[in-house]
């Protein structure tokens, strides 16, 4: 999972539930937290390129990324004040159903 952002303490609920092993239990395999941000590839790139297959990001960043063709889905928001959305590719979709 990329983040939108550097590693910080922003994504505690993410450390959080990588430790508890939320994620394995949801059904997900091997999660690694990817740093973002200005450090880094934007979600939007690694997405489109397959570096990664879910991700953080803001409709500003995204929005503009699929008026240029990303196709990818949106789910919800991550927290009520902060506008952070995960974003699925959509040509990977089907190849990352839970069990």
């Amino acid at each position: 999972m990329q983040l939108s952002w550097i590693k910080n303490i922003e994504f505690a609920g993410e450390y959080f539930a990588l430790d508890k092993g939320y994620y394995k239990d949801a059904g997900f395999g091997n999660v690694d937290l990817v740093a973002g941000g200005a450090a880094g590839t934007g979600v939007e790139a690694g997405l489109d390129t397959g570096k990664v297959w879910i991700g953080m990001s803001a409709p500003q960043l995204t929005a503009p990324a699929v008026l240029d063709g990303l196709e990818q889905r949106s789910s919800g928001r991550r927290a009520r004040r902060i506008r952070l959305r995960l974003s699925v590719p959509l040509r990977h979709r089907s190849t990352h159903r839970r069990t």
